[in-house]
């Protein structure tokens, strides 16, 4: 479904911004024409019994071919879920029940079953016209019916849904696949969507990739799943890796084979703790036999591995794992570990022409003029990929230590160095320790001492003055990672005689547990920062690398890396502003765990000094519940660092989507009002506030070489505010950083409230500037750094979660009764006023 939103917001406060180089860059567009002046007949759909959307759309296409004479060439199209749209009336009236056959596709063996049937209900809800649609893209009204975008958008990809394998609105064949290991799979596709621009419709076309499981024998794909060569070497599996099969196989569909007529399709549910020789089960008799018996006995079928358990579908029936294929075109939506994700990013990584190139094929494969529907609905897509006006913002100073050979420095595209610099405002470093969470045999403390002295020596030269030289040396047990860390803060204060300052820690490898249990005592238990260090970067550390961590160590002291010049974001020098990012992290999918919000806000004018604060809520929900309560804990630290209240409150706010904007501007601003009024009467600062996107499809290209970065993608800078932008609303694109390798994409600014007043060239030239101020690195960022550490500060608060799993050798099941229910600390007081987070 489109989620084009239907609620007008702040129109554009001008024609678009004009500072900047101004020059044309390609975009991932395509013009779509269409030709319908009536209405569109919007019918509210549902299939009985409930299916999932393939199968639904099975039923529809088998409905249009058992009507095709009534239909009379309407090319209704469904969206496999609850809508029908009709570029005429349907004959049957308002409302209709039709019964349809399906035909039963055949499990193998020659058999099949008789056909399915079914019940699809079709309903009339409305008539809407497209002069509204006309009028919105001209500018001249709001849209108050999504209806005719939902609409184009579902006929666009008709035929295409009945022809492949849809997740969301991409398509993918399985013609490219990339093995990921473990089991699963990434599949190219491609992307699709109508989108409304400035008196246009566009369609906008990218290159997509998703995970598939791998298809074929379960037990092939479940040793490939632990990484082994053959399904033999599962023989020793305890209740350990039964969880971990049973969270990997849960949900997933498999066909079995033992039977010649047909091979009957089911849906996994859980993992047998016993082997298929000792699973039992009752017969009618009141006699127990063990499934590797039965087998036997009823299907002459012996287990090649009666070792393994059984898998349990449905009603509770068990299966041997080895009479079980799974079946193709599965996607997997459970999170990828590190190997698997590095294979991924490899994957999926494409320079910019490439990309262009594997667009313009896409548009091939979808054979638009091809599609009933499209001719019924009269539409049509252009063959021209879209050319659209840009500017390069000026980059912004960036200034150093006054002692620094270059104190003062314009960066060239989008990076710079950091030799012979020194950090604006550097911390000192009196009271610390080192915990060594690895083997004595791979990091002794010969290394670990001419790591210290090292570190040293790059900390002072880059401006954070080390005083204590000789800090503790900790070996620890990983095994017991918050004694471990527990005994290093103390080593550290009682050698300082002070509150200790930060712990570094070596860790072996980059086991996510091990780290979070650092992250979770260190600043739930001990209020201190830590800053890990892997061990395979610091056996032989380079000068650069350790100067990387020196950035991340000042900050998380209190120091200040880099500044901009004083000419630049006036806006935020000329009274009290406070500059606010928040973000809401989602478990992943499957998970039933919180929903986790982070909020980060300015202490100062120079955005080098943050107060954060995080808090749980319902799970998936993106709406901040307790957005009021943490604004006004931001304001009053505002407050204390300043003594001034702002008088402005600068907000950009991550990861909504177009749907939500209406929900977000409603509940969240009001919040924020709330907030201010609850602290003094008649306080009211003018807000202004963002949303800011990242999860889209639109990307640049430079249609020159002269024109692009080093790794091809456009300059850092690069905005649009033209063309592609929503018809009357105030958005607009920018590209803030080089690409370091593939395709590079902007960010999207979309502006809900802005009582400031900004113009767009203020606006977009003060958000451009601040990706200059990311802490932690010496390039400029694709986002807002304090969306950026909004972010960070949720994704941290979910690593304090205690207890994920209990797992026991004595439990008959596995049990999910614990799974994703984790307990969730909270950071120290005196964290929250220093960027722990980094």
């Amino acid at each position: 479904m489109s989620t084009v939103q239907v609620t007008q917001l702040p129109a554009r406060p001008d024609n678009g911004g004009t500072l900047g180089r101004p020059m044309r860059v390609g975009c991932n567009f395509y013009p779509l024409n269409y030709g319908l002046t009536g209405c569109i007949y919007h019918y509210s759909t549902e299939v009985l019994p409930d299916v999932p959307p393939p199968v639904a759309r099975e039923v529809f296409m088998a409905w249009e071919a058992q009507h095709a004479s009534e239909l009379r060439g309407a090319s209704p199209v469904y969206d496999g879920r609850a809508n029908t749209y009709a570029p005429q009336k349907l004959f049957f009236g308002k409302e209709s029940t039709f019964q349809v056959d399906v035909p039963e596709r055949g499990g193998g063996g020659g058999g099949r079953r008789p056909p399915r049937e079914f019940k699809i209900k079709l309903f009339l809800v409305a008539e809407v016209g497209m002069e509204e649609l006309h009028r919105f893209l001209q500018g001249k009204s709001a849209l108050t019916s999504s209806v005719p975008i939902q609409a184009l958008d579902i006929v666009l990809r008709h035929a295409l849904n009945q022809k492949y394998t849809t997740v969301g609105r991409s398509i993918y064949s399985g013609d490219i696949a990339f093995n990921l290991g473990g089991g699963v799979e990434a599949w190219q596709g491609y992307y699709q969507s109508v989108r409304p621009a400035r008196g246009a419709l566009l369609v906008n076309v990218d290159v997509s990739a998703t995970v598939f499981y791998r298809s074929g024998p379960l037990l092939d794909v479940i040793a490939e799943f632990f990484g082994l060569r053959s399904p033999k070497e599962l023989r020793d599996m305890g209740p350990r890796e039964i969880f971990k099969v049973q969270r990997f196989v849960r949900g997933l569909k498999i066909r079995v084979t033992h039977r010649r007529d047909f091979k009957p399709k089911y849906t996994l549910q859980k993992v047998s703790s016993t082997p298929a020789s000792h699973t039992m089960f009752a017969m009618e008799d009141g006699t127990e036999k063990s499934v590797e018996q039965y087998f036997h006995e009823k299907y002459n079928f012996r287990l090649s591995y009666p070792y393994l358990p059984c898998v349990i579908v449905g009603k509770g029936a068990n299966f041997p794992m080895e009479v079980c294929e799974v079946e193709p075109k599965q996607r997997c939506t459970r999170k990828l570990d590190e190997q698997q994700t590095a294979s991924m990013i490899k994957f999926t990584t494409q320079r910019p022409n490439d990309r262009l190139q594997k667009i313009k094929a896409g548009m091939s494969i979808f054979e638009y003029e091809k599609s009933p529907a499209m001719q019924a609905f009269k539409m049509r897509v252009g063959n021209e990929l879209l050319q659209v006006n840009s500017r390069v913002l000026p980059t912004p100073k960036v200034n150093y230590h006054p002692s620094s050979r270059e104190a003062s420095l314009a960066p060239r595209l989008g990076a710079w160095n950091l030799r012979d610099k020194r950090v604006t405002r550097g911390a000192q470093l009196r009271s610390w320790s080192v915990l060594v969470l690895a083997p004595p045999r791979s990091m002794g403390k010969p290394q670990v001492e001419g790591l210290v002295r090292e570190m040293c020596i790059v900390f002072n030269d880059t401006g954070l003055e080390v005083v204590n030289r000789q800090p503790p040396l900790i070996p620890g047990n990983p095994q017991d990672t918050a004694g471990s860390l527990r005994e290093a803060y103390n080593a550290a204060g009682n050698q300082a005689k002070a509150e200790p300052q930060i712990v570094v820690v070596i860790l072996m490898n980059s086991t996510s547990s091990i780290y979070s249990e650092v992250k979770r005592t260190g600043e739930t238990l001990l209020g201190i920062p830590t800053q890990c260090l892997l061990m395979r970067n610091v056996m032989r550390p380079s000068k650069q690398y350790l100067a990387n961590v020196c950035l991340k160590v000042n900050v998380k002291l209190g120091g200040a890396n880099q500044v901009l010049s004083p000419e630049h974001m006036p806006f935020l020098r000329q009274t009290p502003t406070i500059v606010i990012g928040a973000d809401v992290s989602h478990p992943a999918p499957g998970g039933r765990s919180a929903s986790i919000t982070g909020l980060v806000a300015s202490l100062n004018p120079d955005l080098t000094r943050f107060f954060s604060v995080s808090s749980t809520q319902e799970s998936r929900v993106e709406v901040i519940d307790e957005m009021e309560g943490m604004v006004k804990e931001a304001l009053k630290a505002f407050y204390g660092a300043t003594r001034m209240k702002p008088a402005r409150i600068l907000f950009y706010r991550d990861g909504v989507g177009e749907g939500q904007f209406a929900e977000v501007l409603q509940k969240e601003v009001g919040a924020i009002k709330r907030a201010c009024a609850s602290l003094e009467k008649g306080y009211d600062p003018k807000i202004t506030f963002s949303v800011v996107q990242k999860r889209h499809h639109v990307r640049f290209f430079p249609l020159n070489r002269d024109m692009a970065d080093r790794s091809g993608n456009c300059l850092p800078g690069t905005v649009v505010d033209t063309t592609i932008v929503h018809p009357f609303e105030y958005d607009f694109y920018i590209q803030s950083h080089s690409g370091i390798q593939g395709m590079s994409r902007p960010s999207h600014y979309h502006v809900l409230l802005d009582e400031n007043k900004l113009g767009s060239n203020v606006l977009q030239q003060m958000t451009y500037d601040m990706c200059y101020l990311y802490a932690r690195c010496t390039r400029s960022v694709s986002l807002v750094p304090v969306a950026y550490y909004a972010h960070l500060v949720a994704d941290r608060h979910r690593r304090y979660a205690k207890g994920e799993w209990d797992g026991s050798d004595t439990q008959s099941e596995v049990s999910f009764s614990s799974v994703d229910a984790p307990i969730y600390s909270d950071i120290k007081e005196g964290l929250r006023q220093r960027m722990y987070f980094m």
